[in-house]
């Protein structure tokens, strides 16, 4: 803004966002995650080691919900764990699938 330019005013009402980020206007990803790693090791009455471990992936975009009725949008997720001391017959990998229901405004 210059000196010569009129001073201007936005109602708080109709503003969001000051300086969003770019994946909040549509422009791009958000990326995030995490990792664990566990390694146990028992001796004693017992001999055992384990190792776990469980990691999170997420790319949130502005797109990715899914507007349904008067401001109320849906998403889904999906998560996957290893884990490595998984008694034998016993899957190691545990599947988690979110769909959640949101309000957006």
């Amino acid at each position: 803004m210059h000196a010569d330019e009129p001073a201007s005013s936005v109602d708080p009402g109709e503003l969001a966002f000051i300086n969003p980020v770019p994946w909040r206007t549509g422009e791009g990803i958000k990326w995030t995650g995490r990792v664990n790693f566990d390694l146990k090791s028992q001796r004693g009455n017992t001999d055992k080691d384990e190792f776990e471990g469980d990691a999170e992936l997420g790319m949130r975009r502005r797109q990715d919900r899914f507007p349904l009725y008067m401001g109320i949008v849906a998403s889904t997720e999906a998560e996957i764990e290893y884990d490595g001391g998984a008694p034998d017959g016993v899957d190691k990998t545990d599947t988690t699938c979110r769909n959640k229901l949101g309000c957006q405004w």
